[in-house]
């Protein structure tokens, strides 16, 4: 018994991490159900870790400053919530948590446990996810049982993830690692271990899940050929070899993506948006036809695209407001972007709003109106308008934080720290801020966020403190 606490005391992230897709499987198999064992998990880990840490790290000053900075902002966000009253307090704060989670485990991990322990558990445990997620998506394609990325054209193969976008992330954040393990730990057979992961990444039918597998076989192509061209004690057949394998990967999933959903999607998307604007086209020219040259640009500029855009959000703001809030994006392009509507939303919401929430944000129920829900995909403008100047803030001085470390690593110790898994995480570091832009889901979907927070834990494994201590002479 004594073995067993040992070894869960030692490897609380290696536990956690492993278990993430279990919990999102379990979350699919629990979608029809009000209780979500994997939620209220998260959300029990997200308060029982700090507690824990709080006890046992041995830095207890500055962690709990850390955990001031957080805890004190999510306060200045709840009381401001108040002065509207309670209606929408108890969704904000579960909302709140949600993003609060990385953030929160991120620190823990980083006082509880010496860089070599991190290094050692995250390794494990993204080698695990990785073998996971591809059993558990062949398992779900191969049983029928799951969730297609794109309902509306059933296509695409998620399998059993709840939402979609949010697992392309994941599957982003993972392919870089895998391919990584696979050169280090197959050698000369790691060609044979990514095409299992070309068909999966393919089927999903994303652009975030083909894209990172580009960008991670052309990060290997790449680094392969720096090392084979600048740095000569390192020339071997092996990187010969793995720069070339990985080219051909990069061909063979262009090839595959002739025949993927997404291309399918994309040109079905293109064709229908351009019939669409043809025939928005043909109605105002039918219309112009019947009214008189004084009310022509009055119908044409404004009223006239009414009957395009989703009712609930006219009936929130007025038409005036959110015809003046699409602005250019009046065509078919702009009134079929989902992501435009709710970032319009949001803004007409920011523009509502005083100083005050400005600072800490709206409440996420405020998103809501009717039988509509306007939560915002792009993790940028979430945050700020639901987390306003100061949570942005602190994201931003979170992620500064650890880019400037890695930054001064590069700066002091280049040769030392080119290698293929430092460049790895670089990688998926930036795959991972391109889907937090054009993507969301982020920073404000724990079993995503977590993988963030994995990065941000290895960039501080990897480095040196920004600012050493003074030694005593």
């Amino acid at each position: 018994m004594k073995k067993v606490i040992d070894f869960v005391k030692n490897n609380m992230l290696l536990i956690f991490l492993t278990l993430q897709p279990f919990l999102d499987i379990l979350a699919y198999f629990q979608s029809d159900s009000a209780v979500s064992l994997a939620g209220y998990f998260r959300l029990a880990v997200t308060v029982a870790l700090p507690l824990y840490v709080l006890f046992f790290t041995k830095e207890r000053k500055k962690f709990i400053a850390v955990m001031s900075v957080i805890v004190g902002f999510c306060a200045l966000h709840v009381l401001n919530t108040l002065r509207d009253g309670f209606a929408g307090v108890f969704s904000d704060v579960k909302y709140m948590l949600l993003v609060a989670h990385m953030p929160i485990l991120l620190f823990c991990f980083m006082f509880l446990y010496e860089k070599a322990s991190l290094l050692k558990q995250i390794s494990t445990g993204l080698i695990i996810n990785v073998i996971t997620s591809v059993v558990a998506f062949y398992l779900s394609y191969a049983l029928n049982s799951g969730n297609c990325t794109y309902p509306m054209f059933q296509m695409g193969w998620t399998g059993w993830y709840v939402i979609p976008n949010a697992q392309s992330i994941i599957l982003s954040s993972l392919i870089p690692f895998g391919l990584c393990f696979a050169i280090k730990y197959c050698k000369y057979y790691f060609p044979l271990t990514m095409l299992p992961l070309i068909y999966m990444y393919t089927l999903n039918g994303t652009k975030a899940t083909f894209g990172a597998m580009l960008a991670s076989f052309g990060a290997v192509a790449g680094f392969c050929f720096v090392e084979l061209v600048f740095i000569k004690e390192k020339r071997n057949r092996f990187q010969i070899y793995k720069c070339a394998m990985a080219v051909l990967l990069i061909a063979a999933s262009l090839l595959c993506y002739n025949y993927s959903p997404r291309q399918i999607i994309d040109s079905t998307a293109q064709s229908n948006r351009l019939e669409e604007q043809a025939a928005l086209d043909k109605l105002m020219e039918e219309d112009k036809e019947d009214k008189d040259k004084e009310d022509e640009e009055e119908l044409k500029g404004k009223y006239f695209y009414l009957d395009y855009i989703n009712p609930n959000l006219v009936d929130r703001f007025g038409p005036d407001k959110v015809l003046d809030a699409y602005g250019e994006n009046l065509n078919s392009y702009g009134l079929s972007d989902m992501r435009l509507k709710k970032l319009i939303y949001a803004r007409l919401v920011w523009d509502e709003s005083d100083f005050a929430t400005r600072l800490v944000g709206f409440e996420y129920t405020k998103m809501q109106h009717k039988d509509d829900n306007f939560d915002l995909e792009n993790d940028p403008p979430a945050i700020l308008y639901y987390y306003g100047y100061i949570g942005a803030a602190l994201f931003l001085l979170l992620m500064a934080y650890f880019i400037a470390r890695l930054i001064k690593q590069l700066v002091t110790d280049f040769k030392g720290s080119f290698n293929l898994f430092n460049f790895i995480v670089l990688v998926a570091l930036g795959l991972q801020i391109i889907s937090a832009i054009y993507s969301g889901y982020l920073l404000r979907r724990p079993n995503v966020a977590i993988y963030l927070g994995i990065v941000l834990l290895l960039i501080y494994c990897r480095t040196e403190p920004l600012f050493k201590k003074k030694t005593e002479g």
